[in-house]
């Protein structure tokens, strides 16, 4: 055989060789975004009510925990406490809003969960789009993040500002570049206030309903989309009094009533935790993206698709038996510790209710509902189930 031959049989061999041993290129992974929509006083048993096909799908596909709000002395059950909770993943008594003056306001110190994205990384592109022009004005939403924009919904009315943000927010996600984004609705609030919980207001709902859905349509009409990795969380900062409307006392099942829903990479389907708060948008927002939270950040959050190991949040609760101001409904108290746990009531005073008798373990709702103006709302702090005892 020819030099040249074999020459060119060791070139076919070492291309073959190449050919079988070179490993595929790796695909890309997908870009994370996230897009946080809030719904101003939206009760969501109202939203059971209507329809609501969009806040339907995603509940069916994700997420969503409720929960209720801290009362005075503590701050009101209004928006400007609300909203700083959500935004900067703390509890009032740090962010410092109590009412909507905004007065002690902390956001230098506890700032908005976007603008701690331009801190941890400035090539976060981050957008907030809102018609409660306060928002922006008094820093709730600060002025690091990369593209404000402010309608005003209080001067010219929240019907049609409600529909530019709706429109700006189309255009930003469908032809922008945004990683993590915060758009505010307010309209159902406002019928709320003028004309509580009832046609209107399920008519309101409805409207917001379909302007997410010209939301989330904007995203999957990116170009870009089949290479990312898009949550969406939804959330409200507050209920409402039910039939009449109104908000910012200690009222349980409607003023206080929050919840969040989050439809994405992790969250399981369908899954209703009982620990979740108004304070976990923020580091569901963070998990996401894969920032980690500096422990000096102080947050009162958590990722709403994390599950507590404890075992005593395993535990199976009961309805009341003497507690007959909570609904049946309310599973929220057992006299039984966890398997392998002994509760020892020898020395615990007789007496008392039924619920409470000696050391029991109740949840933050059924503790709540047990007596208003206790200060019992305001153990916002507690998730899961926690140990009370009757003291005398």
């Amino acid at each position: 055989m020819s030099r040249r031959l074999i020459a060119l049989y060791a070139a076919v061999a070492a291309a073959a060789a190449l050919t079988i041993f070179t490993p595929p290129a790796q695909a890309a992974a997908p870009v994370k975004k996230v897009l946080v929509v809030g719904m101003d006083g939206l009760n969501w048993a109202k939203v059971v009510q209507a329809n609501t096909p969009t806040l339907d799908g995603l509940a069916a596909a994700g997420t969503l925990g409720h929960s209720l709000l801290y009362c005075n002395p503590v701050a009101n059950s209004s928006s400007g406490p609300g909203w700083s909770t959500i935004a900067a993943g703390v509890w009032p008594d740090k962010h410092g809003v109590k009412d909507n003056s905004f007065s002690g306001k902390q956001y230098g110190t506890y700032p908005d969960f976007l603008t701690r994205l331009e801190q941890a990384n400035s090539a976060y592109r981050t957008l907030s789009i809102l018609d409660w022009a306060v928002l922006h004005t008094q820093g709730t939403f600060g002025s690091a993040i990369d593209t404000r924009i402010t309608y005003n919904g209080d001067a010219n009315g929240y019907v049609g500002e409600d529909i530019k943000v709706t429109n700006d927010a189309v255009n930003q996600l469908r032809n922008g570049n945004p990683d993590a984004s915060f758009v505010y609705l307010g309209n159902t609030d406002v019928v709320a206030h003028a004309s509580g919980t009832g046609s209107a207001y399920i008519a309101a709902i409805e409207k917001q309903d379909a302007q997410l859905k010209q939301m989330l349509d904007a995203i999957a009409a990116r170009p870009t989309y089949a290479n990312e990795d898009w949550l969406i969380v939804v959330t409200t900062d507050h209920g409402h009094l039910n039939p009449g409307g109104g908000h910012g006392g200690c009222g349980i099942n409607d003023e206080r009533r929050t919840w969040v829903l989050a439809e994405g990479t992790g969250h399981t389907p369908g899954l209703r935790p009982t620990d979740t708060r108004l304070s976990d948008v923020a580091s569901t927002v963070f998990a996401h993206l894969g920032v980690n939270v500096n422990p000096s950040w102080n947050l009162d959050s958590k990722p709403l698709n994390v599950r507590s190991t404890d075992p005593f949040d395993a535990l199976t609760l009961q309805s009341r038996v003497h507690e007959t101001g909570i609904p049946a409904s309310v599973l929220g108290w057992t006299p039984s510790g966890p398997s392998g746990w002994t509760v020892d009531r020898s020395a615990m005073p007789s007496g008392g209710v039924t619920e409470w008798r000696g050391w029991s373990f109740t949840n933050e709702e059924f503790w709540s509902r047990t007596q208003s103006s206790q200060n019992r709302e305001n153990g916002f702090r507690l998730r899961g189930i926690f140990d009370r005892k009757r003291v005398g």
